[in-house]
């Protein structure tokens, strides 16, 4: 995993309005500097109120599309926002007309975001998906936290939480290997992680049997969801262990 760039680390300073510190967690009775930096941002301040309004049903369009293109260009090294921009320019033109109507009515705020110093510079998937998704008002933020890590493997947040259901014996690896397979399956992006619980989107939620078995799985996992989901129409699971 890298260290964050100085750059990178002013650049969301200035972009969200706090000062972001070193990531520590509380290991074994003390505490533990990581590679990741944290920005911690109260709820109650009127900075965290969405900068657009986005219709539900565009937002699944533009997770949609983000998440072709970005596995197009999976293994590029150097990410080039202007190559993705464009790419999702292409993508929106396909769409039907109600779709290109709401993005229309967004398109100039959209275009103050997507010219931003910070996005032309962030080369990290997950950090870049976040910063973007908390201005475009996505509610993947409930304890108001954003930790950034020098990865392009969204598993390792798993692994620098140390996430585990050791009340059950459910080691950190077996989590990150049972929601890799959902992940090669339905696909899942991780919206928020801790010791003891994480949260993610279904981006191609199952329905039927698949629902069935997806739930089966989840709950071998999580016996704290006490019975299996049935019903993921909503796309964010939640899984703990007290």
């Amino acid at each position: 995993m890298n260290k964050i760039p100085t750059d990178i680390v002013e650049d969301i300073n200035r972009l969200l309005g706090v000062q972001g510190v070193p990531y520590r967690r509380f290991v074994d009775g003390s505490w533990v500097t990581t590679d990741c930096y944290f920005w911690h941002r109260p709820q109650s301040e009127e900075s965290t109120e969405p900068l657009i309004e986005i219709p539900e049903k565009l937002k699944k369009v533009l997770n949609r599309n983000s998440r072709r293109v970005y596995e197009e260009i999976a293994g590029v090294d150097d990410f080039d926002f202007d190559v993705y921009a464009a790419r999702m320019h292409v993508l929106a033109q396909e769409e039907d007309d109600e779709i290109k109507s709401m993005l229309e009515e967004i398109r100039p705020e959209l275009e103050k975001i997507q010219n931003a110093p910070l996005q032309k510079k962030v080369r990290w998937r997950r950090c870049l998906e976040s910063v973007r998704e908390l201005l475009l008002g996505k509610p993947y933020f409930p304890y108001g936290d954003i930790v950034v890590a020098g990865t392009n493997n969204q598993f390792d947040v798993l692994r620098i939480e140390e996430t585990s259901g050791n009340n059950y014996s459910i080691s950190n690896e077996e989590i990150i290997t049972s929601l890799s397979n959902i992940d090669r399956q339905f696909g899942i992006m991780i919206l928020s992680a801790g010791y003891d619980f994480v949260s993610f989107e279904i981006e191609r939620p199952p329905h039927d049997y698949q629902a069935i078995e997806l739930g089966e799985v989840l709950l071998e996992i999580c016996p704290d969801l006490y019975e299996a989901p049935k019903d993921f129409s909503d796309d964010i699971v939640e899984l703990w262990w007290d």
